[in-house]
């Protein structure tokens, strides 16, 4: 168990008293998100527990939620396993998002009507904040999450809208990243300024193809990026191998 999940506070200034299962909860899931516990690696219930300050009971209510999510899962007698995504996983999960996320874009741009200025606006705020942070990946990174849970929130699917954040935190849970690898964030932001200009013209057929060519672009990215990473890994592994045998 890595060290890095400190002891918190359960008070919440926006929410009050939190339970003590929504304080593992978020702790858990973001020492995964930020690679505190790494993808692949074993972490087990008791140490979870002491690492947070709080009873067995509500870590294992917080891990059957992460298990729901993709981001764990229960080996019997190992303990708790941080998992790792292959690269037909980052397909599929690239492929739901594309089912999912470009029709709902074309809904939030279709029925937007008296909304519009309001979420415009809102989307707005989340491109400038990305720009003012395009020096700050973690940061930059956050405001895309936003600009398109706002796009998600209004296509008339609030299911839709968690069901396509958590493919996105499994992506994210590897460290997984574009950014510095194949592309820069100025990249990232000219293709979110694409849909955010065909979001203000109220154009639903391009906010949709500039959502999908974004999607599709960053699918290939990584698909590629996993294929060049497992190749490296097991290169590594042949000459590891070789110099036992030396």
């Amino acid at each position: 168990m890595n060290n890095d999940i400190d002891k918190v506070p359960l008070l919440d200034a926006g929410n009050g008293l939190r339970s003590l299962k929504d304080h593992a909860y978020g702790q858990i899931k973001e020492a995964i998100l930020s690679g505190s516990l790494a993808a692949g690696s074993l972490t087990s219930v008791p140490m979870l527990s002491g690492a947070l300050g709080v009873s067995r009971s509500p870590v294992r209510e917080a891990l059957a939620d992460l298990v729901t999510e993709g981001l764990v899962s229960f080996e019997r007698n190992r303990g708790v396993r941080i998992l790792t995504l292959d690269q037909d996983d980052v397909e599929e999960i690239f492929d739901l998002r594309i089912l999912l996320e470009v029709p709902a874009t074309h809904r939030m741009v279709q029925f937007m009507g008296k909304r519009k200025i309001e979420l415009v606006k809102k989307l707005q705020e989340e491109f400038a904040a990305m720009e003012d942070s395009i020096d700050d990946e973690p940061t930059f990174m956050a405001h895309d999450r936003m600009f398109h849970k706002i796009i998600l929130d209004h296509s008339g699917n609030h299911r839709l809208s968690a069901f396509v954040l958590e493919l996105r935190d499994q992506v994210r849970s590897l460290g997984l990243s574009t950014v510095g690898q194949s592309r820069a964030l100025t990249d990232v932001l000219v293709e979110h300024r694409l849909i955010l200009t065909a979001v203000e013209a109220g154009d639903a057929d391009a906010a949709k193809a500039e959502m999908e060519s974004h999607i599709r672009h960053t699918r290939d990215l990584l698909v590629d990026q996993t294929i060049r990473l497992k190749v490296e890994v097991e290169v590594a592994a042949v000459r590891g191998s070789i110099v036992d045998r030396q």
